[in-house]
């Protein structure tokens, strides 16, 4: 290709079939003559370096020399291309492969790279040389990957080899390639033997068929990469867990390899198990705690003593209701945080509690059942037991302490009461004592009374016969004697006055009888005949209802006897008798039809084939339902001071249901009376209040 070549005439075949291959040819090219000029140039080598138009540095009929020192992008590569073309015109290389110069191409951005290669031209009249362009920027990006790559390859090579973990190198099917060292140490499987296994075929079978090993490998089908920590087993049988991340490499789009990393967790795992048992017994605890103080708070709260606590500075932290009730507050919250000057609460419990904390503080001791009598706020005199003890707060700020106070007044009524039933039980005693030692002298009594009577009625009647004879046969001497003694009165008179004697010694001997019977009812449970309990316990008792009502008994001939204690099942049936006379003279004459002064008590007994049955009912006031819901309750009575304690039920219901373990039941209503029905098993039970 010459500079004639574009003159008039055009070009010559050989020069279209070149200037074809020429514009073919995939880098930029042109032709230079002897003094540097740009002699011709393909399109490529237009449209990247002469896109200027004529005239421009680079285009045909330019200097190429200027173009390399003033196209600003070319930079370096603008220099070293000059000094290539330069040797090459200069005649300084002979070889046909010329001069080459690689590096990046500015005006195309620091990623293109480009090969500029100038050749000679050999015997041509202007062309000198020839210089092409080809870019190599994919080329060079792929060796930059290749040696990336490499790099990676040989880094990870090193860590594969100096790190703890198991490193197994695996077919996208999961045949193993490559161990490296900790894997075998931990698995026990040289690489000779775990090469072309399956990496699945080493886990135990235990492990293989659990759900989330199965879902492990299939997360690794589907997607090349997964997580997950198991238990496995070297082939020497020792246990252990491992944490596995399997990730894929992947090459042209497909995974190639997968690389599994194994890391020992068996540590940590047995840190992660202590740990959560550590956390499950503190949860344990914390529960046990939580219910423990909870239930201390319960009971603490239900016990009847009144109970609270403070803190070094005097200031409330918890009480009892108990406390709350006496100190005539209503809710915890009015104390706590609070100190005693801060209630400002004038009652006299509030002023003794702060003298014996002000003790327990100077002397450092507790204070025990320290009693005190004193009137509440609702005027009440009342009888307390007060403690008050000192509590080490266990911040070093000072001494706490804990008061504690039992109400003994009505344990002081109880110890009087059981005072006297002391006495009266002498009293018994004694008068069954009295009652052996005149049961004698009443039966000689009466035994000489039914004597004399006898004979009294026989002389009697002797001395009548003998009036009538004499006045029959005129006998005046003997009817003087006799007329004036009365004899027909003193015949109808004496009898009755011996018998009415005879029967006030029955009656007496019957009382003593029923004393002793009553005074001793032996020890233990027992078989008792309960037809005469009652008519013992009726009998000395008499004096209590004789006045106010008429006792009516319907005893069954067939009770029979039952286990039980008689002493006091005796006890039960006197309450009873005495609460129904207490009720009757209650309701007075006035609840009764006219003419009926008394009331009526009746008593009965019924045997059933597993229990005997005691009935005692009235036909006094009877009770409302709410008095009948507690008349079992402990102190509960509708009765005035002085005349009843609330116990006698109470006892009542103790002795039949606790002891006996039977069944007390009570049908009244207002106006209909009341009548209480004991049931006695026949059969003493085991357990308590059994045999």
């Amino acid at each position: 290709m010459t500079a004639a070549a574009r003159e008039p005439g055009g070009p010559s075949d050989a020069e279209r079939v070149l200037r074809s291959v020429v514009e073919a040819l995939d880098g930029a090219l042109c032709i230079i003559g002897a003094d540097g000029t740009v002699l011709d140039a393909n399109r490529r080598w237009l449209a990247r370096l002469g896109a200027g138009g004529p005239g421009f540095p680079g285009d045909v009929g330019t200097d190429f020399f200027a173009w390399c020192a003033t196209a600003p992008d070319l930079g370096e590569l603008g220099r070293q291309i000059a000094a290539a073309v330069s040797e090459v015109l200069a005649g300084a290389v002979d070889d046909a492969d010329g001069r080459a110069v690689k590096g990046r191409l500015p005006a195309a951005g620091d990623d293109t790279w480009v090969v500029v290669r100038v050749h000679p031209i050999r015997d041509h009249d202007f062309a000198r040389a020839v210089v092409s362009m080809i870019d190599i920027t994919e080329g060079m990006r792929t060796q930059e990957q290749l040696r990336l790559a490499t790099e990676e390859a040989q880094r990870l090579a090193e860590v594969a080899r100096a790190t703890d973990n198991g490193v197994v190198i695996t077919r996208p099917d999961g045949t193993i390639e490559w161990v490296n060292d900790p894997f075998v140490r931990r698995s026990g499987y040289p690489l000779a033997d775990a090469v072309g296994h399956a990496r699945a075929d080493l886990v135990p079978e235990e492990c293989r068929r659990s759900r989330e090993f199965r879902a492990f490998l299939k997360t690794i089908e589907r997607r090349g990469a997964a997580d997950g920590e198991f238990p496995l087993t070297s082939r020497h049988g020792e246990h252990y867990w491992a944490a596995i991340e399997v990730r894929p490499v992947v090459d042209g789009g497909e995974i190639a390899r997968l690389v599994w990393v194994e890391r020992d967790v068996t540590a940590q795992r047995d840190t992660q198990a202590r740990l959560h048992e550590a956390i499950r017994r503190a949860e344990s605890l914390a529960g046990a705690l939580s219910r423990e103080t909870s239930l201390l708070g319960a009971v603490i709260s239900a016990v009847p003593q009144m109970v609270y606590w403070k803190d070094s500075r005097g200031r409330y932290v918890g009480c009892n209701a108990a406390y709350l009730a006496v100190r005539g507050l209503d809710h915890e919250a009015r104390l706590l945080g609070r100190t005693e000057a801060d209630l400002t609460l004038d009652d006299a419990v509030g002023a003794q509690l702060r003298l014996l904390e002000a003790e327990v503080h100077g002397v450092g001791l507790a204070i025990v059942d320290r009693r005190a009598d004193l009137v509440d706020r609702q005027g009440l005199r009342r009888a307390l037991l007060l403690s008050v003890l000192p509590l080490d707060s266990g911040d070093g700020s000072g001494r706490a302490v804990i008061g504690v106070g039992a109400d003994i007044t009505h344990a002081n009524e109880l110890e009087r009461q059981l005072a006297q039933a002391n006495r009266l039980e002498s009293i018994g005693q004694l008068a069954a004592g009295i009652a052996h030692e005149i049961n004698t002298p009443v039966q000689y009594v009466s035994d000489n009374t039914r004597f004399v009577a006898e004979a009294t009625t026989r002389l009697l009647d002797a001395a009548q016969r003998l009036a009538r004879t004499a006045r029959d046969h005129g006998l005046t001497p003997v009817s003087d004697v006799l007329d004036p003694l009365e004899l027909d009165f003193l015949g109808a008179e004496i009898p009755g006055a011996l018998a009415e004697t005879t029967e006030g010694l029955s009656r007496v001997a019957e009382i003593v009888r029923a004393m002793k019977d009553y005074a001793h009812p032996g020890t233990g449970r027992a078989q008792i005949d309960v037809n005469r309990a009652v008519s013992s316990t009726v009998q000395v008792c008499r004096n209590e209802w004789k006045y106010v009502a008429r006792v009516e008994l319907d005893l069954d001939p067939e009770a029979g006897v039952v286990p039980a204690y008689e002493g006091e099942l005796k006890q039960v049936l006197l309450n009873m008798i005495v609460n129904a006379v207490q009720a009757i003279e209650d309701a007075g004459p006035a609840a009764r039809p006219a003419g009926h002064p008394l009331g009526t008590i009746r008593i009965s007994t019924r045997r059933t084939d597993t229990e005997l049955l005691l009935r005692i009912a009235d036909d006094g006031p009877g009770m409302e339902e709410k008095v009948r819901r507690r008349v079992f309750d402990p102190f509960f009575t509708t009765k005035e001071v002085g005349r009843g304690t609330g116990q006698g039920l109470t006892l009542a219901h103790a002795v039949v249901v606790t002891k006996h373990q039977g069944r007390i039941d009570l049908e009244t209503a207002p106006g209909q009376g009341a009548a209480f029905t004991l049931r006695l098993p026949l059969v003493a039970p085991e357990g308590p209040g059994g045999t």
